[in-house]
């Protein structure tokens, strides 16, 4: 926006950059303390109008007024610009000005505020910190007088604490648009994070059901080879083949009940409604799904749930938040020690149940506390981004309802209160 002002001694209109973005958040206090400081002005300088001058793209705004009963202006009155006002050369020159009697100067004679009695003139520009335009703080006066420098420095002081609020301003504009930015991240970030965790789901699963298929497939590979070739009287022979057939049925069981495990577990990611679930048999079959990688960071687990104990939860988060609970533990608590251990038990309650999750491993950074679950918060040997917790908790408590606590007692402890729903 670029406002085109008649400037004294220039032929041509010049144009400004002014800003309006922020204005219009200017907060009700702010101008009060800006009155404040015109009416000081006015008792230190002995003039009878006070203003703060607010530009537009088309004219000038009395944006703020000293309240004594003599000043002629009304705040929010608006004035066309591009007719010579004082402060379009104000604006304009980008410097101060003071005009001690308009009449007797050639300039100035047919400047309109003239018209109204209104000879004397002392203004300076209003700028946001970035240098565009607010418009102008100054004095009119009916009665020709001039400035002392010591007066012009005190009233420039005045001018320069209404500056500092426009930079709070626009400071403050600035640092709520960089926290929006940052929650957007923070939400890309945080569904990446997700993504991760399904995809690791997948790549497990996809894992430990090609071990049992592989084994199948070979057996039955030799059993066609040995079947061609054995002799039906060779009682020793049939029983090779008998155990070979079992090695086959047993591997294609078990990956059966792998593939079930794990499209129950992706469907419940992708539909993530309430059901009702028997709690131990469902972090049984997570765990399970993650049984090969389990094994290789030398984990043993134990599920210590009663048995057919029914809860209507979200199953989909449930799983979201065991794998990544065991990743953290495996990532940051175990570090490929031998022995490691993954319990989770149940405490019921009248109107919730709460899952403790307990590991043996390192134990958590003591000096962190709660904040663990914050964003991006870590110990010093944390390489990851420090978002693994902050998901777990957006989970449990905008997707269950629920609240998560951490302690650490020579592992780490995790309790996860989720209601009863009826």
């Amino acid at each position: 926006m670029k406002p085109k002002l008649k400037v004294r001694g220039q032929d041509a209109p010049v144009e400004v950059e002014v800003n309006e973005t922020y204005a219009d958040q200017i907060e009700e206090d702010v101008v009060d303390k800006w009155q404040d400081i015109l009416d000081l002005a006015i008792q230190m300088f002995k003039v009878p109008n006070a203003l703060i001058m607010r530009l537009h793209e088309d004219d000038l705004e009395v944006y703020a007024k000293s309240s004594n009963e003599e000043n002629r202006f009304t705040k929010n009155k608006h004035a066309a610009i591009g007719v010579g006002h004082y402060c379009e050369t104000v604006i304009g020159n980008d410097e101060m000005l003071m005009v001690e009697d308009a009449t007797s100067d050639p300039l100035w004679k047919d400047n309109p505020d003239v018209k109204v009695g209104l000879t004397n003139y002392l203004g300076f520009p209003l700028k946001w910190p970035d240098g565009e335009v607010f418009g102008t703080m100054c004095l009119l006066d009916e009665n020709n007088k001039t400035y002392e420098p010591e007066q012009i420095e005190l009233l420039e002081a005045l001018k320069g604490n209404i500056e500092k609020d426009l930079s709070l301003l626009d400071r403050n504009v600035q640092l709520t648009k960089s926290l929006d930015e940052l929650e957007k991240t923070q939400d890309l970030l945080l569904s990446h994070e997700k993504n991760n965790l399904t995809n690791q789901l997948v790549a497990n699963i996809t894992h430990e059901i090609s071990t049992p298929l592989n084994v199948a497939l070979t057996s039955a590979a030799y059993l066609d080879y040995a079947a061609k070739r054995v002799d039906l009287n060779d009682e020793g022979a049939l029983s090779r083949l008998q155990e070979g057939t079992d090695l086959v049925q047993r591997n294609l069981t078990h990956a059966s009940k792998l593939l079930s495990s794990f499209k129950k577990i992706a469907n419940d990611q992708g539909r993530q409604q309430d059901e009702v679930i028997d709690l131990g048999l469902y972090i049984k079959s997570v765990l399970l799904s993650i049984k090969l990688e389990l094994k290789k960071n030398n984990t043993v687990w134990c599920v210590d749930i009663p048995e057919r104990f029914y809860l209507k939860t979200k199953p989909g988060a449930l799983s979201q938040i065991i794998l990544c609970l065991i990743d953290n533990a495996m990532v940051h608590g175990f570090k490929n020690r031998m022995g490691n251990e993954f319990l989770v038990s149940l405490i019921d309650h009248e109107e919730s149940v709460s899952l403790i999750f307990e590991d043996n491993g390192i134990g958590l950074d003591q000096s962190l506390g709660q904040t663990i679950f914050e964003p991006f918060v870590k110990s010093e040997e944390h390489e990851g981004a420090g978002l693994g917790l902050t998901v777990i908790k957006e989970i449990v408590e905008q997707t269950l309802s629920g609240s998560i606590e951490c302690a650490s007692d020579e592992g780490a402890i995790f309790t996860i209160k989720l209601p009863k729903v009826n």
